[in-house]
């Protein structure tokens, strides 16, 4: 019979255990942020939760690598450190937008070329997809930038639609690239989805712009808490080969 080539290993028992404690981290602690949205909870006492479920994927991935490429894991690792840092900087007033934007920025920075280094794969259509999304969002979205978060905002976008280009372009990548469909698929869809959390994340302040409190405000933050935590759990997913196989 063919060898398997992505050979599942065993966990130890402490390894196991740490391991159920933080996917309940991240579940948990996402659900008490958005329950806190859904009830209108002051964010004084549900925004520390924000944090937590990215903070736990810093942790996770190492676990669910198995010690395979392991140069990936960490980019990711640092990816998802610097998604954290946003998470914070955005809790904060206005004053620190910018400072969550850039953190974001560079997150995808990092995500972009964890996922070069594994295929430097084209794929031409993906791209020409992706600049004409990306034209769209921006169509839509940069008339109603302040001033001087324009040149940002750009940046923004440019790098997130790159993010996306280089996840997306996994699916069609050779096979010989050390990654199983199943991976790629997550990888794919996980970039597609933090591109609609930040979609809606700045249609949100920069285009309706509702009232802070108001059900709009409160279904778009929902809203855009559930695709951006969806996102980092499938791009988090993208790291084994071994446990996407379990998964499949």
């Amino acid at each position: 019979t063919k060898p398997d080539p992505y050979p599942a290993t065993e966990l130890p028992n402490l390894s196991r255990t740490m391991q159920g404690l933080l996917v309940c981290g991240f579940f948990g602690c996402g659900l008490v942020h958005i329950f806190g949205l859904v009830f209108k909870i002051p964010m004084i006492y549900v925004g520390i939760a924000k944090a937590v479920p990215v903070t736990s994927l810093i942790f996770l991935t190492p676990l669910w690598s198995r010690g395979t490429k392991s140069e990936f894991s960490r980019q990711l690792q640092l990816g998802f450190t610097l998604s954290v840092a946003g998470d914070i900087f955005l809790l904060g007033p206005d004053d620190y937008f910018l400072h969550g934007l850039v953190s974001f920025l560079l997150a995808h920075i990092v995500f972009s070329y964890a996922y070069t280094k594994l295929s430097n794969h084209a794929s031409v259509g993906v791209l020409l997809s992706f600049i004409v999304l990306m034209l769209c969002i921006a169509l839509y979205i940069v008339p109603n930038v302040e001033s001087q978060l324009v040149g940002p905002v750009i940046a923004y976008h440019l790098i997130i639609g790159a993010f996306g280009w280089r996840a997306c372009a996994m699916v069609t990548a050779p096979p010989s690239v050390p990654m199983p469909q199943g991976a790629r698929i997550r990888a794919a869809v996980g970039s597609l989805m933090f591109i609609l959390s930040d979609v809606i994340l700045a249609a949100n302040k920069f285009v309706i712009r509702p009232v802070e409190g108001s059900e709009i405000w409160q279904a778009l933050r929902i809203a855009n808490m559930l695709s951006y935590y969806g996102a980092q759990l499938l791009i988090a997913q993208s790291v084994s080969p071994a446990a996407q196989k379990r998964v499949d």
